[in-house]
């Protein structure tokens, strides 16, 4: 998991294997943290594996990059 604040923006990154296809999912809040919206899955990429995920926030701008392998290699994403 990563995690990125911004006065009282808060953006967290993780990756999962829930679905046995691992995927980055992301959520914020607006209020330091005390809520957070609903889940988004940021690879959704069924046929690839997406993990070591990392985050920068910078004003409004969010940025997440993260790592995909596909058969034998790998290469990054964002």
């Amino acid at each position: 998991m990563a995690a990125s604040q911004d006065g009282n923006n808060v953006y967290i990154v993780w990756w999962t294997n829930r679905s046995g296809n691992w995927e980055v999912m992301f959520r914020a809040s607006n209020d330091s943290g005390q809520k957070f919206g609903d889940k988004i899955n940021l690879s959704n990429s069924p046929d690839t594996q997406s993990r070591t995920a990392e985050i920068l926030a910078v004003g409004n701008s969010v940025c997440v990059t993260w790592w995909r392998s596909i058969g034998a290699g790998a290469d990054p994403a964002a």
